[in-house]
């Protein structure tokens, strides 16, 4: 796999050194200049973006996915416990 490729599951992501982002709005900001608002309307409903829903979608199923190559940060979201769309960061 490429750096530029992107973790296919929630195990591929942890192993590459992906972890979890627990406050969206700081890491928009900081890492990647975006606003929260500016993410959601690019994404919006992103946890369906990729075919994915987590309120049924068993926890793990990969439900989002995204590299910014100018600041090679990916983002990927897998299913989490409490039926949302929960984001990691990595290198990508």
């Amino acid at each position: 796999m490429s750096d530029h490729e992107l973790p296919r599951t929630l195990s591929e992501a942890k192993a590459r050194g992906y972890e979890r982002i627990t406050d969206l709005k700081a890491f928009l900001e900081e890492r990647l200049g975006l606003s929260l608002e500016e993410f959601k309307a690019r994404h919006h409903n992103f946890a369906a973006s990729d075919g994915a829903d987590c309120a049924h979608d068993p926890e793990g199923t990969p439900c989002y996915s995204e590299c910014h190559e100018e600041q090679h940060i990916g983002i990927f979201g897998a299913c989490g416990p409490n039926g949302t769309c929960d984001l990691y960061q990595g290198p990508c």
